[in-house]
Order: C-alpha cells, then structure tokens, then sequence
C-alpha cells in the first residue's frame, strides 16, 4: 500500500514539474493540493509568493482552509491575499463563514485590520474588528474612517457603562463636534448609571462648560448629583463664572454652597483657593465647627463686621487681641464705624479690660481720641455706675451692721423681757415648762424636744433659716450651666493673685459639690423646713 502511495506521489510530482515547465501554475497548483496532509504547506506557499501567483497561492490556501488544516498564519496569509487582489467579495464571504479561524491561535487580526485599512477596504476592516472583538477598532474605523458617527454611538451605547465611559473619554470630543445632541444624551443616560467612571464623563465634558453646568444643575435639582466627582466639576464650573472678579449674587451663592457636603470640602477649600470666593470658605469653616480658623481667614480679609459677629457667637479672648491687633496693624484703613461697632462688641463682651483695648489701640497713631472718646466715656460711666452700686450697698451693710452690734449691746446688758404668748411649732398658748430663745422664738418643752434633732441649743425656726441662707448665696454659683461656672472659675483664676483663696471661695459656696439625685436624704421633721427642698 505505502509502495502504491510513493508511485502515486511521484507521478504528480512529475505532472507539477510538466504543469510548471509550461508555466501553466492553475493546474500546477491542483496537483499541488493533491498532496495536502502529506506534504509541509510552508514549502508549497514558498513557491507561490511571487506576486504573479497569488491566484494559485489563494487557490491552495482555500483548500487548506476547506479540509480543516489551515493554520492562523495561514488565515493572516490568505486575507493579505485577497487585499492584494481586491476581491471584496471573497473577503466579505470568508470573515462571514469562517468565524472560527478569525479567533484561533496565530491569526494577527490587527495586522490583517491594518492591512485592510490601509487598502481603503472600511466596511471589511469594520465587519472584521467587530467579529475578532475588537470593539476600540471598530470604534476608530467608524469615527476615523467612515465617519459613521451614529453608528458608533449607537454602539457605545450598546456597551455596559464603564466601557462606554472609556470609549466617550476617547472619542468623546469628536462625537460632540459632529453630532452633539445625541452625545449629550447618552452623556446623561451614563451619568445616572452607577457604574459608569464619572470623572471620566466631566473630563470629556470641560471642552462644553455650558452644557455641562447644565446637565449638572438639572441632576442637582432632580437631586441625582450625588456623585462627589460631578458635584466638585459642577462647583468648579460655577466658580469659573466668577474668576474675571465679577460679584457673587444671593442667588449665586446659594447655588454654590447646595454643592458643599462633608465628603468634598476639602476639594472646594482647594477650588477657592484658585477663584476667590470668600463666601464659600466662610460655609465650609462654618460647616467643619472650626471657628479660630475662621476668625483668622476673615482677620486676612479685613472683614471687621462679620469678624465681630462670630466673636459675639463665641467670646473668645483671644480672638478680640487678635482683632483690635489686626485693626491696629491697618493705619487709615479702618472705618469708622468699623473701630465703634468694634468697642460696641467688646464693651458688651465684657472679656477685655478696657485699659489694655486702650493699650494696644494707643499703638495705631492715625487714630483720635474723638475716634474712641465715645467707648471711654461709657466705660467711665459703667464704672462711676458700679462705685455708686457699691457704695449704696456699702451703706446698706453699714445700717444693718450697726442695727446687729445694737441689738447684740442689748442682748448682753439689758433685762430681756419674754412676751411671746404662743409656742413657735404649735401656735398653742404656752404652758409651764416652756423654752425661751433670744431670737424671740418660745416653744412648749415637749414641742421643742421633738423637733430640736441634733442641736439642742438652737432655736429651730432659726437654724432652718440660716440654712436657707446658706445654700441662696451659693445658689447663683451652683444653679449656673457647668460650662459658664467653669468659664466664670478660669477667668477669675486667671486673673486671680491668690489661687489658692479663690478655689477655697468656690468650694465653700458649693460650686464642687455632687448634686444630688435618686439617694436623697430623709426629710426631717422640723416643720420650718420647706417641703420642696432637697
């Protein structure tokens, strides 16, 4: 049988040696393709790449592919071929019928796209980048190519968003030149997508900024802006509005800071920077609670009026230093009215003394007396106020301390005549035995007895009395909000020569004291005692 073979294989070699001798090549070629699965295709394609026989050379290739035996070099080497032979035709019918070998191992599919390309074979290359998925070249041939710009949107449209946003950040700007509409309409379709690359879309968005803001301002109003990339490009694009150093209006302002969330101020602290918008740095320093940084942002814009209202939210002491001190580095460029409602706060704050607001004020030689005579004279009037206080108060005590040192002279050197007629707890007549206090007070002996507790030596009605007295003077202290009694504490500290007698002071009046609660003492039986007390 392998003899029979041998016979056979050597007369078509004979015949191809006769065939070829004639230079008849098509019937060369047949028998050529009779010795396929015996003989290495590589050295039959050898011999048919002379341009003058890439009919043969196709001929043999289609054989290959048709008995199942082709290679993908030899899928690459017949596409080339019928490009050099511009059979349209035979290349549309081969990419529609022999899908298999445009994917399997070896085929070069961009070189063959390149190829088809470079012939001007479009809609080939097209059909052909799409069956080797290849999504970014068929893309490329209709928007280089073909100008096909529909086409190729409706075809990212078709894709799952983040490859679609991928393929906008490429092509996007020559889609919006050619066919703008509809570009922003599938713009607005991926920005609602969750999956889609937001930042991507607003890259590809900064060549239109006034379709962008207003994409953007209608997500916001629908309130689908969510997205922190969207929502600083929409912020930066508002702010580019203003760069030329135009006035921001109410309205301007209230949509700017619609934009400002705790996820991006940081971002809009940034875009400030670049466009100079106070108002927003204001809201964000607001928002983040950070009040000195504040103070200090609208001390370097000499925003004096605003800086004395968030002083008066706040007292902070060293905040007004730093607010006279700011208007004393400013010489001539304070207002007036500025430096009064200045005083006016600081007068109110009570927090600085006015000889040291005298002090630092003196350092500013453009200003006048006449120009703080007006603090002076209310600051000299509270204190002749507060000394005419004093005084009358210091009278008062006087009277009552000379009523007191009278009646205690008496008490020790005259008779003292008992002519209460009724017992103190009972409001019965008394009887014998009965106990006489100086105060005045008289009780029945047994009346006494049980509501004298533990001080048998006391007049009852005044013990309950003096303690009342007792816990009324500490009461201002004690009743007072923690925060103002510790802030009232550091202050006075501060400024006090003598800790040690001020703290002892504090824990007298019962300013360190536990209130009580739920373990409250028993109420005692001494009917002077006020049945609300705690």
């Amino acid at each position: 049988m392998e003899t029979t073979y041998i016979r056979e294989f050597i007369v078509q070699l004979a015949f191809y040696k006769n065939y070829l001798s004639k230079g008849d090549f098509d019937n060369a070629m047949k028998q050529y393709t009779e010795t396929i699965g015996h003989v290495e295709p590589s050295k039959i394609i050898k011999k048919f790449l002379d341009g003058t026989r890439i009919s043969q050379l196709c001929f043999y290739l289609e054989t290959l592919h048709n008995q199942s035996l082709a290679i993908g070099e030899h899928t690459t080497l017949l596409i080339s071929a019928y490009v050099k032979l511009n059979s349209v035709q035979k290349l549309n019918q081969f990419i529609d019928q022999n899908e298999h070998y445009l994917v399997k191992e070896g085929f070069d599919a961009d070189a063959a796209i390149k190829l088809l390309r470079s012939a001007q074979l479009y809609r080939v290359s097209a059909k052909l980048a799409l069956k080797c998925q290849k999504p970014d070249i068929f893309i490329d041939i209709l928007t280089q190519d073909t100008k096909e710009f529909m086409e190729a949107l409706r075809f990212i449209e078709k894709l799952p968003p983040s490859s679609a946003c991928n393929f906008l950040q490429l092509y996007g700007s020559l889609l919006l030149e050619n066919i703008e509409d509809e570009t922003i309409k599938i713009i607005r379709k991926l920005i609602a997508a969750k999956e889609a690359n937001h930042s991507q879309l607003v890259k590809m968005l900064m060549s239109r900024p006034s379709r962008m803001e207003e994409i953007f301002t209608e997500l916001n109003i629908s309130g689908q802006l969510q997205d922190v990339h969207l929502r600083n490009a929409l912020l930066e694009q508002r702010l580019k509005r203003f760069e030329s150093g135009e006035d921001y209006s109410k309205e301007d302002i209230h949509e700017i800071l619609q934009l400002i969330g705790p996820d991006n101020s940081e971002q809009a602290l940034l875009l400030e920077k670049r466009y100079k918008c106070p108002p927003l740095v204001m809201h964000i320093l607001r928002l983040q609670n950070r009040k000195e940084d504040l103070l200090r942002y609208l001390l370097n814009e000499g925003n004096i009026i605003e800086v004395i209202e968030l002083c008066g939210e706040k007292a902070l002491r060293e905040m007004w230093i730093d607010l006279i001190g700011h208007v004393c580095a400013r010489p001539n460029k304070t207002k007036k009215d500025d430096l009064i409602a200045l005083l006016k706060r600081i007068s109110q704050s009570d927090l600085l003394h006015p000889l040291v607001v005298l002090e630092m004020l003196s350092k500013d030689d453009s200003l006048k007396v006449g120009d703080i005579r007006d603090y002076i004279v209310a600051w000299l009037e509270r204190q002749n106020a507060a000394i005419k206080t004093s005084e009358n108060k210091l009278t008062e005590q006087q009277k009552r301390l000379e009523g007191m040192n009278a009646e205690i002279d008496d008490l020790e050197n005259n008779v003292q005549v008992f002519q209460v007629s009724k017992c103190a707890v009972c409001n019965n007549p008394l009887q014998v035995p009965s106990i006489h206090f100086l105060c005045r007070h008289s009780y029945h002996a047994n009346c006494f007895e049980s509501y004298s507790g533990n001080s048998p030596d006391q007049c009852p009605a005044c013990t309950v009395s003096a303690r009342k007295n007792t816990k009324e003077q500490g009461a201002s202290t004690v009743k007072q909000p923690k925060q103002l009694v510790y802030q009232q504490f550091k202050n006075e500290l501060e400024n006090c020569p003598d800790a040690m007698a001020l703290i002892s002071e504090y824990i007298a009046s019962g300013a360190f004291n536990i209130q009580p609660t739920a373990n409250a003492p028993p109420k005692s039986n001494n009917p002077f005692d006020d049945d609300n007390e705690a």
